[in-house]
């Protein structure tokens, strides 16, 4: 069985730059960049057409289980557990005597302390209404997709979609 080596630019410019006697293939001739676009514009068919995504946009909107509180409440623990672990990797570093020294002694430290732990709520909370935002911003983006999809006399696609909790999965 043959060994296919693709010829992409990185190929070519590693063969250009060896120290090892170069040695003439059949393909060193060929034009990176024609081989390219001729691979890269075979994947504009897999790229869905606007009028799919907004049939998807549609029925995912249309589904009541996927509201914004849903989306925050099953996204947020993930979101403070992330920002524990990485204060507690930060708190545990060996390296940084600054906190060592407070983790040291912590009664004669008890200012820094609760500037780091005003700091770290302050941060969380900071997070966590991003967090919110965000999830705002693309409900705000699938209501203008839709709203651009659907005119003004023309009915919504409401199919619904099959009864399954789309964050968790089945019940």
């Amino acid at each position: 069985m043959p060994i296919v080596q693709r010829y992409t630019l990185a190929a070519e410019y590693a063969e250009l730059i060896t120290t090892a006697p170069r040695r003439r293939t059949k393909h060193s001739n060929t034009n990176t960049w024609s081989t390219i676009s001729k691979e890269a514009s075979s994947w504009y068919e897999a790229v869905p057409s606007s009028k799919d995504m907004q049939d998807v946009v549609q029925r995912v909107q249309s589904n009541s289980q996927l509201t914004q509180h849903a989306v925050f409440t099953h996204i947020y623990p993930f979101v403070i557990f992330g920002f524990l672990f990485a204060f507690a990797y930060i708190v545990l570093d060996p390296n940084n005597t600054y906190i060592q020294s407070i983790v040291s002694d912590p009664f004669n430290h008890l200012e820094e302390i609760e500037i780091v732990i005003t700091g770290l709520g302050t941060t969380i909370v900071g997070a966590l209404v991003f967090l919110r935002l965000g999830i705002w911003g693309v409900a705000e983006g699938v209501d203008r997709i839709i709203k651009r999809a659907t005119p003004a006399g023309k009915k919504m696609n409401t199919d619904p979609l099959p009864e399954i909790d789309i964050l968790i999965g089945d019940h």
